[in-house]
């Protein structure tokens, strides 16, 4: 499974595809035209909070009512990201109802060395909003 940060035409991310990798594109929240243009052909769509290089990266929330409008719009699952931590999981899950999400700098101790406390944290939040959003069929953490 790749996640790619960066601007793909869908025609590449198909071709990348048939090879039998699975494709994950990074899309900005608020790129709605990008993630239906993209949902077809990839395995499934991360919604991250744009950075000046692209989407992702930041550590930063956005807005999640702009995901979960995404969420809606599209026939694919989507992965939230963007500043997620313990403290702000349930929430973002909650609202967004994404398939699952990722955690990176949210869970970190310092310089990218991750807490095991916060990631066993973490993942007991996002297990509990999960059992919140009944009507979804997903899998978090």
């Amino acid at each position: 499974m790749l996640q790619l940060h960066g601007d793909f035409a869908a025609d590449d991310l198909d071709s990348l595809r048939a090879t039998g990798v699975g494709v994950v594109p990074v899309v900005d929240a608020t790129d709605l035209a990008s993630a239906r243009d993209l949902a077809p052909v990839v395995d499934a769509i991360l919604v991250d909070t744009p950075s000046d290089s692209g989407a992702g990266g930041t550590g930063e929330t956005h807005d999640w009512d702009a995901s979960r409008d995404l969420v809606a719009a599209v026939d694919a699952p989507v992965i939230l990201a963007g500043g997620l931590t313990p403290d702000n999981v349930v929430e973002a899950v909650r609202t967004v109802e994404p398939y699952g999400v990722d955690v990176a700098s949210g869970v970190e101790a310092s310089g990218g060395v991750k807490d095991h406390d916060a990631v066993r944290a973490f993942v007991a939040a996002a297990k509990t909003a999960r059992g919140a959003v009944d009507d979804h069929e997903g899998v978090v953490a």
